[in-house]
């Protein structure tokens, strides 16, 4: 088998959804790497009965970064606790594990007949120190199981003071083998009350068979059997009333919380939305449609804006950024480009998307940008400082050309092309970086650029094109970071008499 230690994990998901009458519960999912690139599948599980187990099957789904579905697979033979096992090939970014099967080992078996996906379970009640019955638990507990928790039934099982879930019919606790019968005994309220005085005294208590209520204590008169009777009626139309008013609405909610809790957001934020003000429905609306877009862009920090809110955005189907100029109302000193649009993630800045907008001094693009198009900035005069977003890779011809205020520059290495006449005429531009994702300097990238004197480049330059460097004729130095021996020099076009007086440095 090969071994999980010198493997890289590529995801690691708690799972806390519990199919209804299982008798395992899987608890975690991973999916780690191994030196030869080959995918495995990790997938930890608890018992849920004190039915002896011989195996169970699982129906695997493989997702996308995205939260998409890529593939399915059955795996079967797999063993309670932990198993680990060589998975479907894909590019899963992370997996699923829903119990199709569960083979008890007197030959009997449990089958998810359904296909249930599982329900998240209520928030067991913790026994806390500040409980005035804290002493009391703690004190019957010790020695036969662990008091974390009050035991509590859910549908299909119940579950344990030491925080396990076990199905119905489970006489004894799985995770600490408890008698069911002894829980049900010993966590009455009134008789725990009963044993407060003892315990405080330092004495042992009182078994439960000798402090069982008198049977024939007093005769429940005809009065108060009619009493009960009126009484029952009244709790059958309270619980009519509270299926319509929070058992559906609740149920609708818990499987939203779900949904969200497995990628699916759309439909989770829809079913919200329908709820309305239904407890904080309406909050949640807003929460996950931030974390929907938060794991299909990978950023953290996102700006989501619509054109109710923000008219003067635009955006096309494959993420196209417009901006209407006399739709807009506020100061371009605080213009933001925003990350998301009308539910459509922005990948790409239009031509001419701020041309002539000669208040702006500073833009930050987006983590999300890709592409910045031809003429986006042209004639920023008033352009002082410019921060490219990760993502981005092509700066397109003409896009910052006559931004005459614009002193230093710095493209990181993810950018791969700038185009030609990109920083022509930006006549206050002293330096300038330039990652190693550029090896080619375009025609004109930054002639007539009068202040010029330093260029860093991050990699071997192998062309520098026609009037590339024309006018520059403050350019003293071409920093190099990198060795000398990768040097070569660049084929050169003509009008580009500065480079030919520039000092080559290499840091």
């Amino acid at each position: 088998m090969t071994d999980e230690k010198n493997m890289k994990i590529i995801s690691s998901r708690k799972q806390s959804a519990w199919l209804r009458g299982c008798p395992i519960k899987i608890t975690e999912v991973k999916l780690c790497a191994s030196k030869e690139n080959e995918l495995y599948l990790g997938i930890a599980s608890v018992l849920c009965t004190d039915r002896k187990i011989d195996s169970y099957s699982a129906n695997i789904q493989y997702y996308s970064s995205r939260r998409e579905l890529i593939c399915e697979e059955i795996l079967t033979e797999l063993n309670v606790g932990y198993s680990y096992v060589k998975a479907e090939k894909s590019d899963a970014a992370y997996a699923v594990a829903i119990i199709n099967r569960v083979n008890y080992s007197d030959g009997g078996f449990w089958e998810n007949v359904s296909s249930d996906t599982g329900v998240e379970l209520p928030e067991q009640k913790i026994i806390w120190q500040t409980d005035t019955l804290y002493p009391v638990i703690k004190t019957i507990c010790r020695g036969k199981t662990e008091a974390k928790y009050y035991p509590d039934k859910v549908d299909g099982g119940w579950r344990c003071t030491c925080g396990s879930i076990n199905v119905s019919e489970s006489r004894s606790c799985a995770g600490c083998g408890v008698i069911k019968s002894w829980l049900d005994s010993n966590f009455d309220r009134e008789y725990l009350e009963s044993q407060k005085d003892i315990v405080e005294d330092g004495k042992k208590p009182t078994p439960v068979n000798r402090v069982k209520k008198k049977e024939a204590e007093k005769a429940v008169s005809d009065k108060t059997k009619m009493a009960l009777i009126l009484a029952s009626l009244i709790l059958v139309v309270i619980l009519t009333l509270l299926s319509v008013v929070y058992i559906i609405p609740q149920s609708r909610y818990n499987k939203a919380h779900k949904l969200a809790t497995l990628g699916d957001y759309d439909r989770a934020i829809e079913i919200f939305q329908d709820l309305g003000n239904f407890k904080n429905s309406k909050e949640l609306v807003e929460s996950f449609t931030y974390e929907k877009f938060v794991n299909l862009t990978g950023v953290s920090d996102l700006y989501i804006t619509d054109s109710g809110e923000e008219p003067w955005f635009g955006i096309s189907d494959d993420g196209v950024l417009t901006f209407v100029e006399n739709k807009y109302e506020g100061d371009y000193t605080d213009l933001e480009i925003p990350h998301v649009v009308d539910e459509i993630v922005v990948r790409e800045l239009e031509k001419n998307i701020f041309l002539n907008a000669t208040s702006l001094n500073e833009i930050i693009i987006p983590d999300t940008v890709e592409v910045i198009g031809e003429q986006a900035f042209m004639n920023c005069t008033s352009l002082k400082s410019i921060h490219f977003g990760k993502s981005l890779t092509t700066i397109m011809p003409r896009a910052f050309i006559n931004c005459s205020s614009l002193e230093t520059v710095t493209i990181h290495d993810g950018v791969r092309a700038v185009g030609h006449r990109a920083f022509n005429n930006c006549v206050n531009l002293k330096s300038i970086e330039l990652g190693s994702g550029i090896t080619s300097i375009e025609a004109y990238s930054f002639s007539n650029c009068i202040a010029l004197e330093k260029i860093v480049i991050s990699s071997p330059i192998t062309h520098i094109g026609e009037y590339a460097l024309s006018g520059c004729d403050s350019l003293a130095s071409i920093v190099c970071r990198f060795d000398r021996s990768e040097w070569s020099e660049p084929t050169v076009a003509q009008e580009n008499t500065p480079y030919e007086s520039a000092e080559i440095i290499f840091e």
